[in-house]
């Protein structure tokens, strides 16, 4: 008996086999027409995302509830500005306690004039809080997303990594920096005259 069939997944997830190479080449077009035409977005693999997901959101063998928590933890910001619009993330990505990687990109490029992101995480709200104003400069806005998800890295665990910076304006993004917040740890204590023994 296959596990397919003992764990009875053919009943809540489509496993049916392609049934020729046309067809997988069908989906393959369906589900990333945005690599073709950068202005048109690929459909998720199932028509009702939120349906299709509450299937696992069934009972177990004595009859209570089973539900999958989905973990947050990333980092992400966003503001606007006179200068456009910035945004700054993580790279650290997390399955449980444990980390998968510390170099995912978590800002998709989807073409010139559109990126894609993921959710916001409250911890850089208080930096963005004490420095935000609408008059600032490019520069002075990109430290101040960059020192907002550096300090939020140091009270999430699930955050971490490279700290990267996208400046977006009506001329399209631009991709500011890729920093490590380690080393911006080292250069920010540097700044305040400490140093790390």
């Amino acid at each position: 008996m296959a596990l397919v069939d003992l764990c009875r997944l053919d009943e809540k997830i489509n496993l049916k086999p392609a049934s020729s190479i046309a067809s997988l080449e069908n989906d393959v077009i369906g589900y990333s027409q945005n690599f073709i035409n950068s202005a048109q977005l690929a459909s998720p693999p199932f028509a009702n995302p939120i349906e299709t997901l509450a299937q696992f959101n069934s009972k177990d063998e004595t009859g209570k509830d089973i539900k999958i928590q989905f973990d947050h933890g990333t980092t992400t910001l966003g503001f606007r500005y006179k200068g456009g619009v910035l945004l700054a993330v993580d790279s650290r990505a997390t399955g449980g306690q444990f980390i998968g990687s510390q170099t995912m990109k978590k800002i998709v490029e989807i073409n010139d004039y559109l990126l894609g992101c993921t959710t916001i995480l409250f911890y850089a709200f208080g930096v963005l809080d004490s420095g935000y104003n609408w008059d600032l400069t490019d520069e002075e806005a990109q430290e101040l997303g960059r020192r907002a998800i550096y300090h939020a890295t140091h009270r999430d665990a699930y955050s971490g990594g490279i700290i990267r910076v996208y400046h977006i304006s009506d001329k399209g993004w631009v991709n500011i920096s890729n920093e490590d917040c380690s080393e911006l740890h080292y250069k920010y204590q540097e700044q305040k005259g400490l140093k790390d023994e």
